[in-house]
């Protein structure tokens, strides 16, 4: 399965799910989801990385990245070389 077709069969079950708990029909995006090749080494791969690790601070989750688990900008300033797993 490509990512594309992940991405509509995840919209669709959601939109479903969600209609049916809701009484609703309908889609719940309009747009549909899209995949951009960012190159590496660009301003774009930056932005990118920055609007990701973002996220959690947005949501009101921390209040710096540093602070999320899962972050890697966190795990940067700590020298962490790999990911943690769930």
């Amino acid at each position: 399965m490509t990512g594309s077709e992940f991405m509509r069969s995840l919209n669709q079950r959601f939109a479903q799910w969600i209609n049916k708990s809701k009484g609703r029909t309908g889609h719940l995006w309009r747009q549909r989801y899209q995949r951009v090749l960012v190159e590496p080494d660009s301003q774009a791969l930056s932005a990118v990385a920055c609007y990701i690790e973002m996220n959690p601070v947005r949501a009101g989750l921390v209040k710096d990245p540093k602070d999320d688990r899962w972050c890697e900008y966190g795990q940067a300033l700590a020298n962490v070389s790999q990911a943690h797993s769930p």
